[in-house]
């Protein structure tokens, strides 16, 4: 159906992106009626486009992960389009429409919004309370700001580009898409089985939420899956072009937010493995190493080594939040082991610490509802809620069961050092999110967000186990895969619509 390019799939992603600014522009200030007609037609159009498409040619495999891609992000930009800009939580902060520095306030969006007003990067220090935001390494605000830029140039009242910033992270949602998709085709799994994964990832809540959040999350885990795509690619080719995507996908990655770093073990033992398996060719390699660092190195250590020279920040700083969130109290069993009561019948996110101490529970609810509160407790809607997030545990458990055994299996024959460099990351990953928990033992330390590439880590599991296996034998797991994006469209149309 599609067989370009990721870099022209991006294009053509940017330009859609474009069509859609216009329109959430024009829409922004409209009511709800009006904003539920556009997202009527997307639909619609969509659905359409399926059925048109199906009767023109006969499918294949990989066309269903195109129906789920293209459907996914339309879901995404139904978010968009239907929540404001406030919606989240996350260091955003309700800023003022006219930008003033005399309120600025310590969020996201104050950051673009000091970088748009004054023309250049913060210069106060981030150890001073209403500037901590600024510990952030800015490529992300830079980006929003430079589209913020674009609409006072188009007369865009203050108003509706606040609206707009969140195009910037739905392209960043859209991009993760495409990239998970060649990810699976990277790693050798076939039509049937990208489909699958697809199906997985296209509709998964963090995507719509935080295509649609006004914070530098969705961009790392778009530049993430980038670094490792180019790093897969560079074990098999070795071209010098390779290495420098992934110097620039690491570099920026770092320059959005620091924690991409966790990648970097990972990709030393594919650049050390490979080094040693080609070593008459060493000059090629240090040569491309050599670029590797010049690339990467300046673009992921400039924010952090300013903070650290000028401001005396340190290297590991982290803001800390209200000691109301603290959770120290409880023992490393309450907030390492099985949840007890108190955790478990806690659906949705707040700031109690009793109900909101253990991590699993709170990766678990935070990975399908992040800290929104959909329905109140009680109603018949959140027993609904609740049910979602034990699908959501499901569909993780079987994942994991899935990804283990894309690891020990040989059937495939995915190279032994790719699965080194995916396993490392995973293991990685993981760790230093159960590291930061127990150093800093805060409610809002545990959000899944942190993990948020583990999802494309699913999606490959899955995607590699329905390649693999008869399509009889592995059609549960389409079917469940369909059932949960299925169920949790229906929640969040109840939230979005009802």
């Amino acid at each position: 159906m599609i067989k370009q390019p990721l870099y022209k799939q991006m294009i053509a992603l940017a330009l859609v992106c474009i069509i859609l600014f216009m329109i959430n522009t024009a829409i922004a200030a409209s009511s709800d009626a009006v904003i539920n007609a556009v997202c009527a037609v997307l639909l619609a159009l969509w659905a359409a486009s399926v059925c048109v498409y199906r009767r023109s040619k006969r499918y294949k495999p990989d066309d269903y992960a195109w129906f789920f891609i293209t459907g996914g992000f339309i879901i995404c930009t139904i978010f968009v389009f239907k929540l404001p800009y406030t919606f989240s939580f996350h260091d955003i902060t309700v800023y003022p429409v006219d930008f003033s520095l005399d309120t600025l306030a310590d969020g996201h969006l104050a950051y673009i919004g000091y970088i748009v007003e004054t023309g250049h990067l913060p210069t106060e220090s981030p150890l001073i309370a209403r500037y901590s935001i600024f510990y952030n390494p800015p490529f992300y605000h830079l980006v929003q700001a430079a589209f913020i830029q674009m609409n006072k140039l188009l007369n865009i009242s203050p108003a509706i580009f606040v609206e707009n910033t969140q195009i910037i992270t739905l392209f960043a949602a859209g991009g993760c898409m495409l990239v998970t998709r060649q990810l699976l085709q990277e790693l050798g799994a076939t039509g049937k089985g990208i489909a699958a994964g697809m199906l997985m990832f296209c509709f998964q809540p963090m995507l719509y939420l935080y295509g649609a959040t006004i914070n530098n999350d969705i961009l790392s885990v778009l530049l993430i899956e980038m670094t490792i795509l180019y790093t897969l690619r560079w074990r098999r080719t070795q071209k010098f072009s390779d290495i420098v995507f992934i110097a620039l996908s690491l570099g920026l990655g770092m320059a959005t937010k620091l924690s991409v770093a966790t990648l970097i073990p990972s990709i030393a033992i594919v650049f050390v493995v490979c080094f040693f398996q080609n070593l008459p060719a060493w000059k090629k390699y240090c040569q491309q190493f050599v670029s590797f660092l010049l690339i990467s190195v300046p673009l992921a250590t400039a924010w952090p080594l300013y903070q650290l020279i000028v401001n005396k920040v340190p290297l590991n700083y982290v803001r800390l939040p209200s000691e109301v969130l603290n959770v120290s109290e409880f023992s490393f069993a309450k907030r390492f082991g099985i949840p007890d009561w108190h955790a478990i019948r806690s659906a949705f996110f707040k700031v109690d610490t009793l109900s909101q101490h253990n991590i699993w529970m709170q990766t678990l609810k935070t990975g399908v509802y992040d800290e929104l509160i959909l329905f109140e407790e009680g109603t018949w809607m959140w027993y609904a809620g609740y049910l979602f997030i034990v699908l959501f545990a499901a569909l993780l458990l079987v994942s994991l069961g899935l990804f283990i055994r894309m690891l020990i299996s040989k059937k495939h024959g995915i190279p032994t050092l790719d699965k080194v460099f995916i396993s490392s990351y995973a293991i990685l990953l993981i760790g230093s999110y159960l590291k930061f928990y127990i150093d800093y033992p805060y409610i809002c330390s545990t959000n899944f967000r942190y993990i948020t590439p583990v999802l494309m880590l699913c999606a490959l599991a899955i995607a590699i186990y329905r390649s693999t296996t008869s399509s009889k034998r592995s059609l549960w797991v389409v079917l469940y895969s369909g059932v949960f994006a299925v169920y949790g469209l229906g929640i969040y149309a109840l939230h979005l619509f009802a």
